[in-house]
């Protein structure tokens, strides 16, 4: 693998590196890995409520390469809204220093399908090996492997579409569901960076970076602006207020908790403060409903006229790029916005990718979370 960058000090001790990222396009229906982590985490808590809206969804969900044990380049999803690394049963090829924990357990998930309906049974076994991420090893990482299964009925997923997962939140086994460190906590308690903290820079056009062990100033203007990390839940949130405005109307909505998570294409709001948002920006309410499906919200607006939806770190509001704004294209310009809401009444907003965009976005675990915009949105250079 090659870096992009690597900053040193005038003693060339090594601050930070910054790796490239590629932001996989799936088809149009497929949303199951923008999905499956957050509902993953919700229903390892015995949570009623589901995390998984995505209807036709355009955006795709961002991978970096790693080598897992003997396996080399595997390109997995960069999560923030999780803690577990999870690989595909035919991708994983045990090291030297593998060792086979005999355990074996279930991954649970609900709301996997582009339509909202859905479920995962996906079965693993643990092992213990290396992990490594741009010349950072993670030693001894706890990991699952899939156990490849037959679907029971077409409406189940038992292995995941692309290589896997690797969960960047959270920084105890506890906030796992498989046990073990969490990767990156793992990489900051064997010293292999020299700051608990990483930033992802997701561009508006498939490009990205994220930056391991420091913060990458050179990407992003000004200073950030940072949030504490509430302890009520994990592994990643915050507090803070929304704020919206278009031609029709604004509107903010006051001490509100997000979870800002990289691997959820977009953004899931309270059932109620959704509505009260849509009807203040006369964007259209939609409710649409599937057997053994929970009902989801869903909002239309015209293509061309997106509204300025933001959320608060620091008290500094970071807007959603109109390019972002959509979930889906419609036609006769007619758009689905990327916020949406389901039945429940999660008392949380899940901060999706569709909101990374453009930003320059900083995890110091597990106290603080900050955020900027980026110098070039695109990130061309």
């Amino acid at each position: 693998m090659t870096f992009a960058t690597a900053s040193t000090t005038d003693n060339d001790v090594q601050e930070h590196i910054t790796i490239p990222l590629v932001q996989h396009q799936p088809e149009k229906n497929d949303a199951f890995e923008q999905t499956i982590h957050a509902v993953s985490r919700h229903a390892a808590r015995g949570s009623k409520y589901a995390v998984a809206p995505e209807h036709q969804i355009d955006a795709g969900f961002w991978l970096g390469t790693f080598d897992v044990g003997a396996s080399k380049n595997v390109d997995l999803l960069i999560d923030t809204g999780s803690a577990d690394v999870a690989i595909n049963p035919d991708l994983y090829q045990p090291s030297p220093h593998a060792q086979n924990l005999h355990q074996k357990g279930e991954l649970q998930y609900i709301t996997t399908n582009s339509d909202g309906c859905g479920v995962a049974d996906i079965k693993y076994q643990t092992f213990t090996d290396t992990v490594c991420m741009a010349g950072l090893t993670s030693h001894n990482q706890t990991l699952a492997k899939l156990i490849k299964t037959k679907p029971p009925n077409a409406g189940t997923i038992t292995v995941f579409r692309h290589g896997g997962l690797v969960g960047f939140g959270g920084t105890k086994a506890s906030q796992t569901q498989i046990g073990g460190k969490p990767f990156f906590q793992q990489l900051c308690d064997q010293g292999a960076v020299k700051a608990c903290r990483f930033g992802l820079a997701y561009g508006t056009e498939g490009r990205g970076k994220q930056i391991l062990g420091g913060v990458d100033k050179s990407l992003f203007k000004g200073d950030l602006s940072f949030s504490p990390i509430n302890p009520i839940f994990s592994p990643v949130e915050a507090d803070g207020n929304v704020v919206y405005s278009n031609e029709n109307g604004s509107g903010k909505i006051k001490n509100q908790y997000f979870i800002f998570d990289s691997g959820t294409a977009n953004i899931v709001g309270p059932r109620v403060e959704v509505r009260k948002m849509f009807k203040a920006l006369g964007i259209q309410i939609v409710k649409q409903t599937a057997e053994g499906c929970a009902s989801v919200i869903y909002g239309y607006y015209a293509c061309d006229s997106p509204a300025k939806v933001g959320f608060t770190l620091g008290g500094k509001p970071f807007y959603i790029e109109p390019s972002a704004f959509q979930l889906a294209n419609n036609g006769e310009n007619n758009c689905t916005a990327t916020i949406t809401s389901l039945d429940g009444d999660a008392p949380y907003w899940i901060v999706g990718q569709s909101w990374f965009q453009g930003k320059y976005v900083d995890f110091q675990q597990p106290h603080k979370i900050g955020a900027a915009y980026l110098k070039d949105k695109t990130m061309a250079n």
